[in-house]
């Protein structure tokens, strides 16, 4: 079962949607009100949309509000978490020119990102 490192509520898979382009991945994650969920460290920059709702972003030890729609630039190497305060939904979009879809996690996450950092991302956004 995909969890997406969710504190608070368990996102089964069939809630996650994925979707493929030319040279594009998203990975759309609804999120009920109270979802915490901590993402990976990435290899490059990507964007995350959030389409609607409410959410505070944690890139570091910085945390923002965002109300949806609105489109966010996350800096490669940055551990990143949100806090929906709302019903939300949240889009990761990775460039993915050149990857076959099998490799893409392999390409796009960074190594050791599924470690203590994350548990402290999570830490940070649960109340």
């Amino acid at each position: 079962m995909e969890t997406a490192a969710l504190t608070g509520r368990t996102v089964e898979l069939e809630t996650l949607t994925h979707h493929f382009g030319v040279g594009h991945y998203i990975k759309a994650l609804p999120l009920k009100r109270g979802d915490v969920v901590v993402q990976h460290k990435h290899n490059s920059d990507h964007v995350s949309v959030l389409v609607r709702g409410t959410v505070t972003l944690l890139v570091g030890s910085v945390a923002t509000r965002h109300v949806g729609p609105c489109g966010l630039l996350i800096r490669a190497g940055e551990h990143h978490g949100i806090r929906a305060e709302t019903d939300a939904l949240w889009l990761c979009v990775h460039d993915t020119t050149g990857l076959e879809q099998k490799d893409i996690d392999s390409q796009l996450i960074l190594d050791g990102s599924n470690s203590a950092d994350m548990k402290q991302v999570a830490q940070e956004l649960t109340p």
